[in-house]
């Protein structure tokens, strides 16, 4: 990403989203901290770890995804037309 032609805003918002993707281990230790509570079954469809597995997953597909625009289709980059 540093050395594309992507636009700064998309860099930005391509990086989050990828960085956000690193929030899924945190998923792992949230399950370990609730199951001896409420079972695993439970912990699987507790709404933490619902809204970390959807957040960490679907932040990093979309950021892979823009990234992925840019790289194959150059649909973000900054054009000059002079």
């Amino acid at each position: 990403m540093l050395l594309s032609n992507m636009q700064k805003s998309m860099v930005c918002l391509a990086s989050v989203l990828i960085g956000l993707g690193n929030l899924y281990p945190l998923l792992w230790f949230v399950m370990f901290l609730l199951v001896p509570e409420i079972g695993r079954k439970t912990a699987h469809e507790h709404v933490i770890t619902q809204a970390i597995a959807i957040l960490s997953v679907g932040s990093l597909l979309n950021g892979l995804a823009i990234l992925g625009g840019e790289i194959f289709m150059g649909w973000y980059c900054d054009r000059h037309d002079d």
